[in-house]
């Protein structure tokens, strides 16, 4: 798709004026509503993952994690993995999947700005359930 600008103060058409304010209108409205649908789909993967875990197909969760992540980061959707980390809700998440989520993460920490949140959110999970060692979250 082909990119232009048009500078409104250059035109001298009332209806081409008009058109570009229009047109602006709609890429605002489009912004907007792609920003509702990416925290939506976020949520959604959030709740799905949770679902799986809690039906104790904890496989499962970890293989849709993966895959949902990883194709995020080779799309360069690291705000979108980045949301996730921060909407997630580690209470309700298994030990294995916190770890597992923190692995898949680990390789973008550098580009993950709620990462460091939600692993001390995991930890202290892990630590309530008495779960911690040493090694468990060493490296991650």
């Amino acid at each position: 798709m082909r990119r232009w600008k048009c500078h409104v103060d250059t035109l001298t058409d009332p209806r081409a004026i008009r058109l570009v304010h229009v047109l602006q209108g709609w890429n605002e409205a489009f912004k907007k509503a792609a920003t509702l649908s990416t925290i939506q789909e976020e949520y959604m993967f959030a709740r799905e993952l949770t679902d799986l875990d809690r039906e104790e197909t904890v496989d499962e969760a970890l293989d849709l994690a993966f895959d949902q992540i990883d194709d995020a980061f080779l799309e360069g959707r690291f705000d979108w993995v980045d949301q996730f980390l921060k909407i997630a809700d580690v209470e309700s998440m298994s030990v294995s999947l916190l770890v597992g989520i923190l692995t898949i993460t680990a390789s973008a920490e550098s580009k993950l700005r709620h990462r460091s949140e939600f692993r001390k959110r995991a930890e202290n999970v892990i630590r309530k359930r008495g779960r911690y060692n040493d090694t468990i979250l060493r490296d991650l």
